[in-house]
């Protein structure tokens, strides 16, 4: 199905240590279909890069599955991130139809399998259908948590505390340029973002000190 992939951070070391998420690749799936409404489908799936000298290749069985229920809260997830500290995010677009039923963000611990709890849930009244999620570091320290919303063309910024029913710190929105059916985000080391969108097929930047965040 549809949905992201991302490489953990850190790159790739010519050495491989177990459970170094350095050395891993995921990928978010929809589930059956691509269609939003497969939620029963939907799941979180890594694989090891393995070492320098053994790529990954081929078709392989992802290392962990982390798949949809109540218990994991994975609902239609689109976007996957792992933060500096290895933890992985997903960003659950969600449809109220499958067994977990909701948008929102998790928040997993390392190599995640089968069907345990996520280590936080972020839910928002906000919430029209995330997307996407940049998790930014200051001194190894995650200080904040930005959900791109597709059905809203907002982002939501929220504390690196946030946990359960949150409303955003922060709501950013921008009409020039335009966030128009975005799907992806990234901030640079500066701050600014960057968004793509799907609707009319471009990538924007907004500049920190312009937009006043």
């Amino acid at each position: 199905g549809n949905g992201s992939t991302s490489q953990a951070p850190g790159g790739l070391p010519a050495v491989s240590p177990a459970g170094d998420r350095a050395q891993w690749v995921g990928i978010s799936d929809l589930g059956t279909g691509c269609a939003n409404g497969n939620t029963t489908t939907s799941q979180i799936e890594n694989w090891s890069l393995g070492s320098a000298a053994v790529p990954l290749s081929g078709n392989l069985t992802p290392s962990d599955r982390y798949g949809n229920s109540a218990t994991t809260k994975v609902d239609a997830p689109y976007g996957w991130f792992v933060d500096n500290n290895s933890n992985e995010w997903v960003a659950n677009y969600g449809t109220g139809t499958g067994t977990a039923g909701g948008a929102s963000v998790i928040e997993t611990s390392v190599d995640k399998n089968g069907s345990t709890a996520p280590t936080k849930t972020i839910t928002s009244a906000s919430f029209g259908g995330p997307v996407s999620v940049y998790v930014s570091q200051a001194n190894g320290v995650n200080n904040w948590i930005y959900v791109l919303d597709n059905v809203n063309d907002a982002i939501y910024v929220f504390p690196a505390t946030a946990s359960g029913t949150v409303a955003p710190t922060y709501t950013i929105t921008s009409t020039s340029p335009a966030l128009n059916g975005s799907a992806g985000i990234v901030l640079d080391s500066h701050g600014n973002i960057w968004g793509g969108n799907q609707v009319n097929q471009s990538i924007v930047e907004l500049e920190r000190s312009e937009k006043g965040w």
